[in-house]
């Protein structure tokens, strides 16, 4: 918690527990998370800021890979990101994001289609 977190955010999104630090109950309340199975399209599940998949694609061929990161792009939104694990890059094929440190995100001429 206090290595290079602003002390204000800290205040704003954590909680004193004990010893420790815990998120907020505010904070808290305004994520969700969900359990899918990839080999399903997301449908109405809404859409997400941020997508993990670190260390899910490795265990796909070439083609699913690329079949996975597509059907999850549905349920990005335009300005979210998918997360993938170290050491891994875009699936072959994919078009349309930007990559850099493990973090796929749409680009910019992308966004302004969406």
């Amino acid at each position: 918690m206090q290595r290079g977190l602003p002390i204000r955010k800290l205040i704003a999104h954590f909680e004193k527990a004990g010893d420790l630090w815990r998120i907020s109950d505010r904070l808290r309340a305004s994520v969700r998370f969900e359990s899918h199975n990839l080999m399903k399209h997301p449908g109405a599940l809404g859409q997400f800021d941020i997508i993990m998949l670190a260390h899910v694609l490795p265990a796909f061929d070439s083609a699913m890979r690329t079949e996975v990161f597509t059907r999850v792009t549905d349920a990005l939104a335009p300005d979210g990101v998918i997360v993938l694990g170290a050491g891994e890059t875009l699936p072959e094929g994919v078009e349309g994001f930007t990559f850099a440190e493990g973090v796929a995100s749409r680009a910019k001429s992308s966004r302004a289609a969406a």
